[in-house]
């Protein structure tokens, strides 16, 4: 099955507990959207579920990878993964160092939020 891309997926899976299920998992990750009824559900099978939480920052996001790496035995390749990644923002904060940060705001219409208006403060 698909390791990343969900595009080279060769089975789409209908979001339900049962089509879940029908695959006999061995673990299954359900992101912390997922409503409480649905995470419950999946609680009770023979299958390891964890719950996780959907990162909101890089560090966040290295954190649910090092975890991931201890949940599945690959520590090594999720700590090297997350070194990689603090070595790429390293390497955009030392080449954008020379750029004045900038507050910028966008403003929304509040009867349309399908566009805005980028300010600069």
């Amino acid at each position: 099955m698909c390791q990343i891309n969900p595009h080279r997926c060769k089975v789409r899976v209908k979001s339900s507990v049962e089509s879940v299920v029908s695959f006999n998992p061995d673990l299954v990750i359900i992101p912390d959207y997922v409503g409480p009824d649905v995470i419950q559900k999946l609680t009770g099978f023979w299958f390891t579920s964890v719950c996780l939480v959907v990162p909101r920052s890089i560090k966040e996001s290295e954190e649910l990878i090092l975890n991931l790496g201890d949940l599945v035995n690959a520590t090594d390749k999720s700590k090297a993964l997350v070194e990689d990644m603090d070595a790429k923002v390293e390497s955009i904060k030392k080449s954008t160092s020379r750029f004045t940060p900038q507050k910028i705001c966008c403003l929304y219409d509040r009867d349309r939020f399908d566009w805005g208006n980028w300010v600069r403060l």
